[in-house]
């Protein structure tokens, strides 16, 4: 299963989480608005409860317009990055959403982490930017999953892309 959402860990990292950024908003904010209706509205109370309430209310007035003005074209969602999504915000989004997208990270195609993100959202999945790198003498560090040679980053990539479309629901790279 996708692991739940990392509140610590985001604090940790960032300082803050969604929902703190949105309790700290100020008193006249919309967002900080709807925060203050939710908190005295019958149900849960707690940060999970209320990062649901957002990402369905996003993505339904979202997909709404979408929708209206281009009834033809798919909604894609976001570019997740990587699996430290919410589960509570893919699982509102897959209401709404026609493709999961996202951007994985890891150097290698985690068909575990693929397959559980599908069978969470029932959709298919784009993959909008993930790479591998190498370095060189201009470039010692770069963003990316980096391999000791050109030759292996080039196998590493052919690799993560055979594995990848072998899954059916795998829409694109």
């Amino acid at each position: 299963d996708i692991p739940p959402w990392p509140l610590e860990g985001a604090k940790k990292k960032y300082g803050k989480h969604w929902v703190d950024v949105i309790r700290d908003l100020p008193d006249t904010a919309p967002g900080k608005k709807r925060y203050a209706e939710f908190m005295t509205a019958p149900g849960p109370h707690d940060d999970r409860a209320f990062l649901r309430l957002i990402a369905r209310e996003l993505y339904s007035e979202s997909a709404a317009a979408f929708k209206e003005h281009d009834p033809q074209r798919l909604i894609f969602g976001e570019r997740y990055s990587g699996f430290n999504t919410p589960t509570e915000v893919l699982e509102e989004a897959a209401r709404y959403v026609d493709v999961i997208s996202v951007q994985p990270y890891e150097d290698a195609f985690g068909a575990e982490k693929f397959d559980a993100l599908h069978k969470l959202t029932g959709k298919p999945i784009l993959i909008s930017d993930w790479n591998v790198s190498f370095k060189t003498e201009a470039h010692q560090v770069t963003m990316w999953p980096q391999f000791p040679t050109q030759a292996a980053a080039a196998e590493a990539y052919e690799k993560y892309l055979r594995d990848a479309f072998a899954k059916p629901y795998i829409l694109g790279y």
